[in-house]
Parts: structure tokens; sequence; C-alpha cells
């Protein structure tokens, strides 16, 4: 029996879980991650309790023409298909979106994560509407907007891929985005050979695109109770970089034009560098950089 328009009242549940995670992100100032995370893995099991019922409810959906409600362009968002495909997106999110998120603030991360999953799965819509039958879930969207802008933002950084391989090297964040839009580039023409029709790769193609080029203009947005950035000098700091890395990521503090920003860039130098006297690892207490073999250096 249908409840207030829904297959399942408990798509109902769902919904709420949805507001409240967004209430709570800002009531605590809590990472937009984490609590996404939360909430998609509460809506799966609400998903298996309602056997797909709330799939039916709350996907981004065309059958036979019948369009689903506008809401579901947000909703389907948290939901997911099966255990494997929340398990892949929850770890990309809480591998890349974390650090990504720290940096630019919870509300510009907000407006790339949920506008670009509502741009690329309208698309995605838009470009398949000729089926009969469209059905739309994943975070997939979402995350590759933020993808997309973390690789226009800050194309040096350095990310370690889920890959179960020894050794595995770190890669920048550029050639990670121009590796994914090349593999989405050629599922769309070989996937049907490998049993891979149902990937999303329109969306996930478009949503990435959207974060990459709204990147800058979010930026733009004011954070709340933001810091001013006060002047600095890096003279002493670049008597410290000594290598190409380092003189890279200082050239990224310099450039910086947001004190949490130009904050991570200087913690990324001091975990890079080297004591000059030990060659041993450095940290950074009360502005000064410490070595376990007793060296001292003052920052300005």
């Amino acid at each position: 029996m249908a409840f207030l328009g829904f297959a399942d009242p408990l798509s109902l549940v769902a919904i709420g879980v949805i507001a409240a995670s967004l209430v709570y992100s800002y009531w605590k100032r809590a990472l937009l991650t984490f609590t996404i995370t939360v909430a998609c893995g509460i809506i799966f099991a609400l998903e298996v309790v309602s056997n797909d019922l709330v799939i039916f409810d709350l996907s981004l959906s065309s059958i036979f023409g019948h369009v689903s409600p506008p809401w579901t362009l947000l909703t389907f968002q948290f939901l997911h298909a099966n255990l494997t495909h929340l398990l892949f997106n929850v770890l990309a999110l809480l591998l890349i979106a974390p650090v990504f998120e720290e940096r630019i603030g919870s509300l510009r991360f907000g407006i790339l994560y949920y506008l670009g999953g509502v741009i690329g799965g309208g698309a995605f819509l838009l470009i398949n509407l000729a089926q009969p039958i469209i059905i739309l879930v994943g975070a997939s969207a979402g995350i590759s907007s933020v993808f997309g802008a973390y690789g226009r933002l800050y194309p040096r950084d350095r990310v370690q891929l889920f890959i179960p391989l020894p050794g595995m090297p770190s890669l920048p964040v550029i050639d990670v985005v121009i590796g994914f839009l090349l593999l989405e580039t050629a599922l769309s023409f070989f996937g049907g050979f490998f049993g891979l029709q149902s990937i999303a790769w329109q969306a996930h193609v478009v949503a990435m695109i959207f974060g990459f080029v709204a990147a800058p203009l979010v930026m733009r947005i004011p954070v709340g109770r933001q810091r001013p950035l006060k002047p600095m000098s890096f003279t002493q700091w670049q008597a410290l970089a000594t290598t190409l890395e380092l003189r890279s990521i200082l050239e990224e503090a310099e450039r910086a034009d947001i004190p949490e920003i130009r904050d991570a860039w200087l913690e990324k130098f001091v975990h890079a560098m080297r004591c000059p006297q030990c060659g041993g690892p450095v940290k950074m207490r009360f502005g000064r950089l410490t070595s376990p073999c007793g060296w001292r250096g003052r920052l300005g």
C-alpha cells in the first residue's frame, strides 16, 4: 500500500536521514564527507529491509516516459545498487574528499558535491531519455565533481590510489583526473564487451567537467568566520627548500590566498623536508622546526 505517495514508508525515513545528515553537519560543523558516508550506509540498510522499494521511490528514473520528481536529483545520490557499489563509492569518498573538504570548507565542498551530482545525474537522464527504463543511483557523480575540482585547484597534490599492489606510487591529482576521463571515454565505446553497460559514465564525465570548470567560481564564495590572510615572510622557508619537490610546495604556499590552504601547504612542506643536520624527519612546534638529533630552526 502506498504511503504519502511512496511505495514504502521507509522511503520517508531515508529522506529524514538525508535531512538529518545535512543538519548535523551544519550544527556540529562536522565534515560532510563523513555524514554523507554514514547516511549512505543507513539508507542502504533501508533499501535491503524494504526489498529495494526505497530505490523505486527515491532513485532518479524514467519509466516508459514517466520521469521521477525533481527532488530525486538529490536523493538518488544516497542510494546504491548493491554492497559492492556502496563500498567502492565510500572508499573513494573517504580516501579523497576529507582533505579537500578541510581545505576549501564544507559549504564550498557541499556545493561542488551535490550540484555536481545533480548536473551529472540530470545530464545522464537527458542523454538516455529515449531508453524505456532508466534508473540511476549512487554517489559517483558527486564524487567525480569533487575530484574534478580537486584536480583544478590543487593539480600538484599527490594521492595514493587504492590498488593493492606493492610499491604502488602516489600520483598527481591532475594525472588521475585525466586518467579517469580517458577510462570513462573508453568505457563509452567498449564497456559492452565487458558487461559494463550499467556504468553511468556520462554522469561521471559531465560531473567531473562541471567540478573542474566550476571550482574557481565556487572558491569565491565566502566562508563564515574565515581568518584573514596575514602577510608572511618566506625567506627562511626558501633557505630550507633544497629539493625540487620542496620548492614546488613552497610556491603553492606563496600563491595561496586562503589561510587554511597556505597552512596545509606549509604542513606538507614540513612533512616532506629532512633535517639538514641528520637527514631525519622534522616536526613543527610553536613556530620552530625540531629534529630528534637536536637541530632547531625558526620560521618567519
